[in-house]
């Protein structure tokens, strides 16, 4: 899939040189979506998403990971429970990019595939992704 005129900004909002909006949507953060949650993104009409980021796994303590079960020594040295995760960047890519709408839910047999963690605990998918002006060729 390519993308024909295609420019990819994270952050804020850009403008053009005269202070008006120049079309590009920006998004950039990342985001958790915890099991049983979906990852769903639609841009408006004449954009396209590009995938920024994804990760699943147990990356950190946070929304979908309760920081009362750890101890800071279990946090810096655990690399099973927490820290372990796996890029799927390539994964979300061939999914979302260069579409208008997209939907992942979590888990899924793709995610669940790379293993980065112990079976047995929960994992959650992180993403960034921007919105672009663009065409699928």
């Amino acid at each position: 899939m390519y993308i024909q005129d295609l420019q990819v900004y994270t952050g804020e909002t850009l403008s053009d040189d005269d202070g008006s909006d120049n079309g590009v949507l920006c998004v950039g953060d990342v985001v958790e979506y915890c099991q049983l949650e979906t990852f769903s993104v639609r841009c408006r009409h004449g954009d396209v998403i590009v995938m920024t980021t994804a990760r699943f796994g147990r990356m950190r303590v946070g929304k979908c990971i309760d920081g009362g079960a750890y101890s800071d020594s279990i946090i810096k040295q655990d690399g099973k429970t927490l820290g372990c995760y796996a890029d799927v960047l390539d994964y979300a890519d061939r999914t979302c990019s260069g579409r208008t709408s997209c939907d992942i839910f979590v888990p899924n047999r793709d995610l669940l595939s790379t293993r980065p963690c112990v079976s047995q605990l929960t994992m959650y998918f992180e993403a960034a992704y921007s919105c672009v002006p663009g065409k699928i060729l």
